[in-house]
C-alpha cells in the first residue's frame, strides 16, 4: 500500500470517529476535510485505480448493506422500489446526458450517457445515516436503501454499454433491456447458489472464525464470477446478501456477534477512505481539463448546468410518478405507502458517492482502436462536481428539512405495525413459559445431583424472570391491585437480575485480570476465560452492538 494512501486512511478514520462521536455526517466532514486538504501544495496526488475500486470497494459496502436490509420489506415494497432504482435512474441518466450535451461543445450524446449513468445512482450511506439519527419511520429508510441496491445494478447496466459503444468493444447483448434482463436474471441465479452453498457451508462448520472467513469473501466471489459472465455483479452481491441475511438468524450466535462487528468494521473503514479520497480527487479532475479548448467559463457554466439537473430531476420525478401512485392506490381504496412529507424527504436523499466515483475512475484511458476516450477527463471532472456538490447540498439541508416537515420519530417505528417488536417479544417469552415445565425436567435428567427442591427452585427462578420481562415487553396496563404488586415485584426481579448478572461477569473479569497480572494466569487463558464472560454480557446487554 501506498504511504499516502496510509496517511490518507488513518486521518479519513479519526475523522470519521470525531464525526460519530459528536453526531455529525461522517462523509460530510470527510469530504469537506479532504476538500480543505486538496489546496495545500504538499499534499501528494492519489491515483485510483478503477480495477481496484469496482471490484474491491463496491461490493462489501454493498453486501454490508444488503445483509442489514429486510427481505420482508423488500419484498413489500418493490414497486416503489424497482421505479426508483430503474425508472428513475433511466430519467436522471437521459436528462444530464441531454443538458451536457447541450452546453459542453464537441460532446455527443453517446459520451453524455455515460456521465449520465455515472452520475444517475444516489449513495444511500449518506441519507441512511442521517436518517437512523434524526429517527425517521423504518419504512421510508427501507425503501431509500432498496433503491440503492437496485438503482446500482440499473446505472452500472447502462455505464456498460454506453462504455462498450463508445470504445469499439464487444458485449453479449446491444440493447439496454436485454443486457439488464439477463444481467439480473444471471446475477440472482449466481447470488442464490452462493448463498444456498454459504448458508450449507457454514451450519457445518460450527467454527466462529471460519465461518465469518467464508463470510468475507462472499461479496467478492459473488462480483467476479458474475461479471466474469458479464452478469450484473452488483445484482449477485445485493441476492446473495439479502437471502444470507435473512439465514443468519439460523446461525450459532458467536457467529452473528462476530459478523455484525466484522461489517461495521469494514464500512466504517472503505466509506472513511472513499469520502476522503473523493474531495482530494476534484482539484485533479479539474487540472486534468486546464488544457482542454473548452473555456473555463463555457466549464463553470455546464458543471453548474448539470449539478442542478441531478438535484432537481429527482424531485420532479418523484413527486410526478409516485404521485400517480398514490391516485391509483387511493382510487382502489389503498392506503398510501408515504405522506407528502415523507415523499418530500425522498425526494431530496440525492446525495451521490461510492459508485460515481467508482464508475468515472473505472472509464477505459483508450477506446478499442487505440485512441484516447472521447472526454474522459471531462466526465470525471463533472462527475466529481455532482458527487461534492449533492454531498455538500443534500448533506447540509435534509437534516433541517427533515425537521421543518416534522418527519423525524422512532426508527424503529412502523405505521403498519407499531407494536410488532414488542408483540414478537412477548410470543416468545410466553413460548419459552408453556415449555419450561419439560425443559426444566429435561435438565433434571441430564444432572443427577438436581433433586427436586433444587428443580423447583430453577423452575421458580426462571419463571419469574421471564414473567418479568413478559410484563416489561407488554403494553396493556396491568392490572390493579394484588396483580398490579406481583407485576412488580417480578419485573424488579427481572431488572435487578440482570443488574446482578452483569455485576458479577464484571467482578469475575477483574478478578481474572488480576490473576494474570499476579503472574498466576496466562495471557491466552486469560483471553479465553474473558471471552466466555463477553458472551455472557452480551446476551445481558443488548445495547453493545456496534453502531451503523
Amino acid at each position: 500500500m501506498d504511504a499516502s494512501l496510509l496517511v490518507v486512511l488513518v486521518i479519513a478514520l479519526l475523522l470519521a470517529a470525531l464525526a460519530r462521536r459528536f453526531e455529525w455526517q461522517a462523509p460530510l466532514v470527510l469530504t469537506v476535510a479532504a476538500l480543505a486538504a486538496s489546496v495545500i501544495p504538499s499534499v501528494p496526488d492519489i491515483a485510483i485505480d478503477p480495477h481496484l475500486v469496482l471490484a474491491l470497494v463496491v461490493p462489501p459496502l454493498l453486501y454490508s448493506t444488503a445483509l442489514d436490509t429486510s427481505l420482508r420489506g423488500f419484498r413489500r415494497d418493490i414497486r416503489p422500489i424497482f421505479l426508483l432504482g430503474v425508472a428513475l435512474v433511466a430519467a436522471v441518466a437521459v436528462s444530464i446526458a441531454t443538458v451536457a450535451t447541450l452546453l459542453v461543445p464537441g460532446m455527443g450524446f453517446q459520451t453524455a450517457i455515460i456521465l449520465g449513468a455515472v452520475v444517475a445512482p444516489p449513495d444511500a450511506i449518506s441519507a441512511v445515516s442521517i436518517f437512523r439519527r434524526l429517527g425517521l419511520p423504518r419504512r421510508l429508510t427501507s425503501i431509500i436503501v432498496g433503491e440503492n441496491l437496485v438503482n446500482d445494478a440499473t446505472s452500472l447496466t447502462l455505464y456498460r454499454l454506453t462504455v462498450a459503444t463508445v470504445a469499439g468493444t464487444s458485449t453479449l447483448f446491444s440493447q439496454p433491456l436485454a443486457m439488464f434482463g439477463y444481467g439480473a436474471a444471471v446475477g440472482t441465479a449466481i447470488g442464490t447458489v452462493v448463498a444456498v452453498a454459504v448458508a450449507q457451508t457454514r451450519r457445518r462448520l460450527d467454527d466462529p472464525v471460519a465461518e465469518s472467513a467464508v463470510g468475507i469473501v462472499v461479496p467478492f466471489v459473488c462480483y467476479l464470477c458474475a461479471e466474469a459472465i458479464q452478469a450484473s455483479g452488483v445484482i449477485a452481491v445485493v441476492v446473495a446478501g439479502l437471502l444470507l441475511g435473512w439465514l443468519s438468524p439460523r446461525a450459532g450466535v458467536a457467529s452473528r456477534l462476530q459478523d455484525r462487528t466484522l461489517w461495521a468494521t469494514a464500512d466504517l473503514l472503505l466509506e472513511s477512505l472513499v469520502f476522503a479520497l473523493i474531495g482530494l480527487q476534484l482539484p485533479s479532475a479539474i487540472s486534468a481539463v486546464n488544457d482542454s479548448e473548452i473555456s473555463n467559463s463555457t466549464l463553470v457554466a455546464a458543471a453548474v448546468a448539470i449539478l442542478l439537473t441531478a438535484l432537481l430531476i429527482r424531485p420532479l420525478c418523484i413527486f410526478g410518478a409516485l404521485g400517480i401512485y398514490s391516485l391509483a392506490r387511493r382510487i382502489r381504496g389503498r392506503p398510501r405507502i408515504l405522506d407528502w412529507a415523507q415523499v418530500t424527504v425522498l425526494s431530496w436523499a440525492g446525495m451521490r458517492g461510492v459508485l460515481t466515483l467508482a464508475a468515472a475512475a473505472g472509464i477505459p484511458l483508450e477506446t478499442e482502436a487505440g485512441d484516447p476516450f472521447p472526454d474522459r477527463d471531462l466526465i470525471q471532472m463533472l462527475a466529481f462536481v455532482v458527487v461534492v456538490g449533492t454531498l455538500l447540498v443534500h448533506g447540509l439541508t435534509l437534516p433541517l428539512l427533515i425537521r421543518a416537515l416534522g418527519v423525524g420519530g422512532s426508527p424503529d417505528d412502523d405505521t403498519d405495525e407499531p407494536d410488532a417488536i414488542d408483540a414478537a417479544r412477548s410470543i416468545a417469552i410466553q413460548s419459552a413459559l408453556d415449555q419450561l415445565d419439560g425443559i426444566v425436567d429435561s435438565a433434571r435428567r441430564k444432572h443427577d445431583g438436581l433433586d427436586d427442591e433444587a428443580r423447583d427452585r430453577v423452575r421458580t427462578a426462571i419463571r419469574d424472570l421471564l414473567e418479568g420481562r413478559l410484563i416489561e415487553s407488554s403494553t396493556q396496563e396491568p392490572a390493579p391491585s394484588e396483580q398490579t404488586r406481583r407485576a412488580t415485584r417480578r419485573t424488579a426481579f427481572a431488572r435487578a437480575l440482570r443488574d446482578v448478572r452483569r455485576e458479577i461477569v464484571r467482578v469475575e473479569r477483574a478478578a481474572l485480570i488480576a490473576e494474570r497480572d499476579a503472574g498466576r494466569l496466562d495471557d491466552e487463558d486469560l483471553r479465553e476465560l474473558v471471552h466466555e464472560l463477553d458472551l455472557q454480557e452480551a446476551g445481558l446487554r443488548p445495547d453493545i452492538h456496534p453502531n451503523h
